[in-house]
Order: structure tokens, then C-alpha cells, then sequence
């Protein structure tokens, strides 16, 4: 009898079916206060990019020049959800399941404490996780990724191939394949060298296959081959630099969640470059290839989304608009985070460095001056300073975390926090606000 109480407080599951009872009961709190309104139904799921994806698995790709059509998208989800003929509710039911089959296998590789597991379930952009997004099924391919590039290189390839089915990420993860690759390439090592050479030759030849064969599927849909570059145009996701101050689309309610996102991303640049450097110079520790790439990814991302994003035409900046899924409601952020709380010490000298790297990242998005939507009240540059300080410190409580004492301290009230922010936002999604 103790070794299954053991097993069961140990396990994973007992930490899901925790947090699965817990986000329930914050819900049921939170709509009997009216802080939250409503419930998902079949029809208000089918919100933004939840429309593309249910036109492809009803009646395929389409393809009209100068609109926004449906082959921005990528096949695998839309597909399992017309061979599994779901409604919108099961589907996201389904994704949920798999969000949480990943974080299992993420689990075998970073080895979480229970109270780690569930600050990670709790955080507020997995929300995407539980709508008929991609992100949930991205999810779970990439935690297979991780894995098996920890474990497992066969498990990498179908990972990383089936991540790039979710999404168009093979841009993205062919230059974090090669910095991945670069990174551990050893002086006077022929032999292991050609073999690690191979191993990444083969991640890269693996995620330009899966967009070959989705571009493939669209073609024999289409009869257009390669369309989804000239589909992103109608996104404005072309290139071109960007103009400040950043902004994202619903402003001020949702600049503190993607300027979270891009100061993530920002943060990770600045530790890949450190790490890169030290292990140039011999002086860095041995850091794990999981952890390499997912900051290469965490900073690719961000600046893809920078140097490729709209301009908004009310407010005048670049708009990251969806940054945050494109980080948080990722595996990588995760890996990120707790490999981070590892291999780093808490003292006043990381602190320093976090604040001066979070005040220019805040500068950017006009912290100085102020932000629209908080001109309607009185004082309004005292107020814009106080949501970019309040933004700044919950931010800041991650960092506090690196301490494990204090993330002892900590973990407990971030946690109802970020399920009600969680929930907020979840809610505001199928009430038809924009999130990401």
C-alpha cells in the first residue's frame, strides 16, 4: 500500500488530475463571482484561426490571390480532426490530452517536482492548448523532439517531423538545428564530429520534408505549389524593420502578455550569444543539447515575429501580435525556464542584469511615455508606469525562482494567479477577444 501512495503522489497523473480539479474549481469560483462569463460551446470555439482550420477539415485547402486563404496552415491537425469527425468542444477536449501527453514526456527529461509540474501547466498561454489550435499537437511533437534528442534520435526525427506537419516551423528549426550543431562540434574529433554532423544533417532533412509533403498536399488541392509564402503576404508577415514603439493587437490588454513573450525571447538571445561565447573561449559549463535549442528557438522566434510583422494603423508601431503562443504555449519555453532555474545562481549581480535587459525591453513598447487605452483616465503616465512595473515585477518573481528556497515560497501563488489569468483569457477567447 505505500509503494502505490508513493507512486500516485510521485506520478505525473497525480499532478494532472491535481490541476485539472483545481482549474475546474477556479472556474466554477471565478463565473460565480462574474469575473468570467459563460461557457465554450461548438459555435464559440470557432473563433480566428479556428475558422482556417475547421475550412480545411470540411472541405480542404482553397487557394484565392489577394485574400487570406486557408493554405497559411499546415495539414496534420485539420486532418485529424476530419478523420476523427469531432466537434469543435471534443476537439479541444482532444488537444488537451495531448498537451498533457507531452508535458508526461517532457517530464522524462527535466524531471520536474510536483510543484514544478503545475507552475508549468498554469501558465497563461496554454490556453491555446485547450481550443482547436495546432498549438496542442505542436505540443506534444516537439516534447517528443526534446525527448529523443535527450534519448532517443529516432524519436527526434519523427518529433521534429511531425511538428513541421503542425506548423510552418521548418524555417524556423533549420538555423536552430545548425547553431545547435555548431555548438557542439569538437576540436580534433573527426570521427565523433562526422557523426554529429550526420545526426543534425538528418533533424534538418527530416523538418524539409514534412513542409515538402505539406506543400504536396496543398499543391494536389490547389494545383498551386508553395503558395503559403504568398498566403502569409495577406497576414502582412513580410519583412521589413520595424517601427516603434511595439504594440500588439488589443493593445494594453494584451501588450503585458506579448511584451512577456518578446522580453523571453530577448533574454534568450542574450543567453545564447553568452553560452556560445564560453564554450568559444572553453570557460562555459557542459549545458544540454535541449536546453541550446530551445533558447536558439525562443530568440529565432522573436525576431522572425519582430522583422516580420504588420505595422498597426491606429497605433503606429509594429505590432508582435501572437508572440506569446508562438513562446509560452511551447515546450521550449519550458525547457527554457526549468533548465534555466539550474543552471543559474540568484545573487544581486543576475538581478541587475535581468532589470537593465527588462527596462529597454519595456522602453520599447513606449514605458516612458504611455500607452493607449489608459490615456481615458486621470494621470495617465503615472498609470503607464505602474502597468509596466507590475508587469515587470510578476516577471521578475520567475527569476526570484531560480532560488529553490524561494520557489518553494513562490510556486503556490503564482500558480492560482496564472490559472486566473489562464482562465481569463480562455474565456475571452471564445467570448470573441482577441488573444493570440
Amino acid at each position: 500500500m505505500k509503494k502505490i501512495t508513493a507512486y500516485i503522489t510521485s506520478s505525473p497523473f497525480a499532478a494532472i488530475a491535481a490541476h485539472v480539479l483545481i482549474l475546474l474549481t477556479m472556474y466554477c469560483i471565478l463565473s460565480f463571482l462574474g469575473f468570467i462569463k459563460g461557457m465554450p460551446t461548438n459555435e464559440s470555439l470557432i473563433q480566428y484561426d479556428v475558422v482556417f482550420y475547421k475550412s480545411i477539415a470540411d472541405a480542404g485547402y482553397s487557394y484565392a490571390p489577394g485574400t487570406q486563404s486557408n493554405v497559411a496552415f499546415f495539414p496534420l491537425f485539420p486532418l485529424i480532426w476530419k478523420l476523427s469527425h469531432l466537434s469543435s468542444v471534443m476537439m479541444s477536449l482532444l488537444n488537451l490530452v495531448f498537451m498533457l501527453a507531452g508535458m508526461v514526456i517532457l517530464n522524462k527529461v527535466l524531471r520536474l517536482r510536483r510543484s514544478e509540474f503545475l507552475l508549468l501547466l498554469s501558465t497563461p498561454s496554454l490556453l491555446f492548448c485547450y481550443i482547436p489550435y495546432s498549438e496542442a499537437l505542436f505540443f506534444l511533437s516537439c516534447s517528443l523532439f526534446i525527448y529523443g534528442l535527450d534519448r532517443n534520435f529516432k524519436l527526434a526525427l519523427l518529433g521534429i517531423f511531425l511538428a513541421c506537419l503542425c506548423r510552418s516551423a521548418s524555417m524556423t528549426f533549420i538555423p536552430v538545428l545548425i547553431f545547435t550543431a555548431l555548438f557542439y562540434i569538437k576540436p580534433k574529433r573527426t570521427v565523433e564530429n562526422r557523426k554529429h554532423i550526420i545526426r543534425f544533417s538528418l533533424l534538418i532533412a527530416a523538418s524539409l520534408l514534412a513542409l515538402l509533403l505539406s506543400q504536396f498536399i496543398q499543391y494536389l488541392q490547389t494545383g498551386e505549389f508553395f503558395v503559403i509564402f504568398e498566403a502569409q503576404k495577406q497576414w502582412d508577415r513580410v519583412f521589413k524593420f520595424p517601427t516603434f514603439y511595439l504594440t500588439t493587437w488589443d493593445g494594453i490588454r494584451l501588450i503585458w502578455l506579448d511584451g512577456l513573450a518578446f522580453l523571453t525571447g530577448v533574454v534568450s538571445a542574450v543567453i545564447a550569444v553568452i553560452v556560445f561565447i564560453r564554450k568559444v573561449s572553453g570557460t562555459g559549463k557542459t549545458i544540454s543539447p535541449v536546453f541550446v535549442f530551445s533558447i536558439g528557438y525562443l530568440a529565432l522566434v522573436t525576431v522572425t515575429i519582430l522583422f516580420f510583422s504588420t505595422v498597426d494603423t491606429y497605433l503606429g508601431g509594429t505590432s508582435i501580435f501572437s508572440l506569446n503562443r508562438f513562446v509560452f504555449a511551447t515546450p521550449f519555453f519550458f525547457v527554457f525556464l526549468m533548465l534555466s532555474f539550474r543552471y543559474f545562481k540568484l545573487n544581486v549581480k543576475l538581478i541587475l542584469y535581468f532589470t537593465l535587459i527588462s527596462a529597454v525591453v519595456w522602453l520599447l513598447f513606449n514605458a516612458h511615455g504611455y500607452i493607449e487605452g489608459l490615456t481615458i483616465f486621470d494621470l495617465k503616465y503615472f498609470k503607464t508606469k505602474l502597468y509596466f512595473i507590475i508587469t515587470f515585477l510578476y516577471s521578475l518573481v520567475y527569476v526570484a525562482m531560480i532560488d529553490k528556497n524561494k520557489r518553494l515560497q513562490l510556486w503556490s501563488g503564482l500558480y492560482i494567479f496564472n490559472i486566473i489569468l489562464q482562465l481569463y483569457l480562455f474565456n475571452g477567447f471564445f467570448n470573441g477577444r482577441w488573444v493570440g
